[in-house]
């Protein structure tokens, strides 16, 4: 009954962040004369951000640091399989004196603290109801974006920055990046307004699904620097990936059952042929987003992106209709993951419980291929490997982008995994 509770409050309260998709005019208090327009459309969009149950964003008021937590981690959906883990396995002792295990955001400050996105007041407390400041929220995006570059001093007329601070480099960061919007008097030391906040975020999220390194639509505003880098509107990075990379949980402060469990069904299947397809291209798909195998017969089984990969319902409902994606998306650097049942429990008579069943008999040099967004993008077979259900580091960002085909394993199982790694050899640009 606690767990579901649990459970159940999680939910609700994150709808606010990421849930279906709500007609924009719904935010209220957010005119089409605001600055914060284009921000909370775009957010929206992307499901990062609903709103209220009035309708509202309030976008003067402050959010408290778990909001801002729960935000962050959100942005991102790396960290979605630790936050889906740890709400059914939360220890039984918090990680702060003032931290409760049942409200609806422990697992976001168990996977913050894991991650070292946050780390506490020095008293060992973590305050989640305290308003978030403007540098501390800078610093907690800083470290969720894994950036570890060094960036010269710099501040400006949009936020005065302070040399010498735990918070400086964030701040010389954000400015440098052109996180912060025109129009915009951002004060440390003050409570960050929701509007200020996922204005920043919605900058950091855009340049980074763009593989760009800072927001280009209007001009930078720095009065001060002391040796600053002139590629403030560079060309994408190679170091800065375009989508979100895989995350690490390892090691684990106490003895988990699997944290990423995909539960999965038998009964062997030949799957049909495929739908009709324009003439292009043999392997053309008329879907958005699909995958076909030939050497197994897999043909043109439709690939579904968790509408909420922060619960493990919504990571398993794309399989009740073929097979599911995380991560990468096909044509971006990174790694991208499809996932699929290999096994199923009896009495299981879905299509797709066994969708992934044969995927070990793939050899070197077999073709994958992917249709997304009108383009076929073909993949060649490189390796195979069986790992514990625990280990995440083929995930790990390497610098090499691929996709990963990935299933419970041994058949009838979920104690290892199985993968199979494909390097994009080709991508062809459908009518």
């Amino acid at each position: 009954m606690v767990r579901t509770s649990r459970l159940c409050s999680l939910l609700l309260i994150s709808a606010l962040f990421v849930r279906g998709t709500v007609a924009y005019a719904a935010f209220t208090d957010v005119p089409e004369n605001s600055r914060y327009m284009d921000a909370f459309a775009y957010l929206q969009k992307q499901n990062i951000v609903l709103g209220f149950s009035d309708g509202t964003v309030r976008p003067g008021k402050s959010l408290s640091r778990v909001e801002g937590l729960a935000s962050v981690l959100r942005m991102r959906e790396q960290y979605a399989p630790q936050v889906v883990w740890f709400t059914e396995n939360l220890p039984a002792m918090s990680l702060f004196t003032d931290m409760n295990q049942e409200e609806w955001y422990a697992p976001y400050v168990e996977v913050g603290f894991l991650e070292g996105i946050v780390k506490g007041m020095g008293d060992g407390s973590f305050r989640p109801a305290k308003p978030l400041t403007v540098e501390q929220a800078l610093v907690m995006l800083k470290r969720a974006m894994r950036d570890e570059s060094t960036i010269a001093f710099q501040s400006s007329d949009r936020i005065t920055n302070v040399p010498n601070q735990w918070f400086t480099d964030a701040v010389s960061w954000a400015i440098d990046r052109n996180l912060v919007g025109p129009g915009e008097r951002i004060s440390l030391g003050t409570p960050i307004t929701r509007g200020q906040f996922f204005g920043i975020l919605f900058r950091l999220h855009f340049i980074e699904s763009k593989g760009i390194y800072a927001y280009k639509n209007d001009p930078s505003t720095i009065t001060q620097s002391l040796g600053t880098s002139d590629n403030a509107f560079a060309p994408p990075l190679a170091s800065i990936p375009a989508a979100p990379i895989p995350f690490s949980i390892t090691p684990l402060p106490f003895t988990p059952s699997d944290p990423f469990s995909l539960m999965l069904p038998p009964p062997q299947k030949t799957y049909g042929p495929a739908a009709p397809i324009p003439a292009q291209h043999e392997y053309a798909s008329q879907k958005e987003f699909a995958i076909t195998i030939p050497s197994l017969n897999f043909m043109d089984v439709t690939i579904g992106h968790p509408a909420d990969p922060f619960s493990k319902d919504g990571i398993l409902a794309p399989l009740n209709d073929g097979v599911g994606h995380l991560f990468a998306y096909p044509g971006n650097p990174g790694k991208t993951m499809i996932y699929g049942h290999s096994s199923g429990w009896p009495g299981d008579r879905s299509e797709w419980t066994k969708a992934f069943r044969r995927i070990n008999e793939l050899v070197s040099g077999d073709r994958v291929y992917i249709n997304y967004e009108g383009k076929l993008h073909i993949y060649e077979v490189t390796r195979k490997q069986v790992i514990d259900a625990k280990d995440v580091s083929p995930f790990n960002d390497d610098g090499v982008s691929e996709l990963i085909l990935y299933t419970c394993w041994p058949r009838d199982s979920n104690k290892q995994r199985y993968l199979v790694h494909a390097m994009e050899v080709e991508t062809v640009a459908l009518r």
